[in-house]
């Protein structure tokens, strides 16, 4: 996604990771920032550091916690559910054009051989990452048109 957006828009691209980590090649419309999303104090000062050098427009949030496996991990409620809300809680006092929010298809349970998952497919999978990020879909629908958030 960075490589499509780069030539058209600056990229603020907050990550966990350090960008040669995430394979990501530097470029002069893209500025890496280091951050846990679910550290509410550390994200305002970043949001308010990247508002004044520019107003954000957009906000792409493609975050989440995963790992191969089924198991319990404190990072899968802090990134994927109090991370989204920290964004969103920020994002409401923004001017954006639109907050686009990514789940995951691996959130509906696999379907019947032949059938396949839709847009309208219930997000009914149960195990212990599709169980986060769906809280994240929830959150996000509650921000949406009530809060004055355009989302996507």
């Amino acid at each position: 996604m960075i490589d499509f957006l780069k030539n058209n828009f600056h990229i603020f691209a907050l990550a966990r990771r350090a960008q040669h980590e995430s394979r990501v090649d530097p470029y002069e419309n893209i500025s890496w920032v280091l951050v846990d999303i679910s550290d509410e104090e550390q994200l305002t000062s970043v949001f308010a550091d990247i508002n004044s050098q520019l107003q954000i427009e957009y906000i792409i949030h493609l975050a989440a916690y995963y790992e191969f496996g089924n198991k319990p991990h404190p990072a899968y409620k802090l990134t994927n559910v109090a991370g989204t809300k920290n964004i969103l809680e920020l994002a409401r006092s923004m001017k954006l054009q639109r907050f686009l929010f990514a789940s995951s298809a691996v959130t509906c349970e696999f379907p019947e051989s032949g059938d396949y998952v839709t847009e309208q497919t219930p997000p009914n999978a149960n195990y212990t990452y599709t169980i986060s990020k769906r809280e994240g879909e929830v959150l996000v629908r509650e921000y949406s048109q009530p809060h004055g958030l355009e989302l996507s």
